[in-house]
């Protein structure tokens, strides 16, 4: 093993932890907050709602939040379809 990696890699999730609390009940209400963008990508401008859909992608990916295709990205896909077809 290298140790200045080791070392950077416990910095960085040092950081992470003090950032994002990474408990259950986050990791829900990210599971949950994902789930309603499907709606939003009916109307709105679509730009800002991938912005807004990556950051909290983002946080998702940090905290080992599992997300779930039929549940997350098929309606956005869906969404997207119907209003752009």
């Amino acid at each position: 093993m290298n140790a200045p990696e080791d070392c950077v890699v416990t910095i960085y999730w040092a950081l992470v932890q003090l950032h994002h609390p990474i408990d259950r009940e986050r990791r829900r209400e990210l599971d949950d907050e994902i789930s309603k963008c499907g709606k939003k990508f009916k109307s709105g401008d679509v730009l800002a709602l991938v912005k807004e859909l990556r950051e909290k992608h983002q946080e998702a990916v940090d905290v080992s939040c599992r997300l779930k295709w039929d549940v997350v990205a098929h309606p956005i896909v869906q969404a997207l379809t119907d209003r752009h077809a």
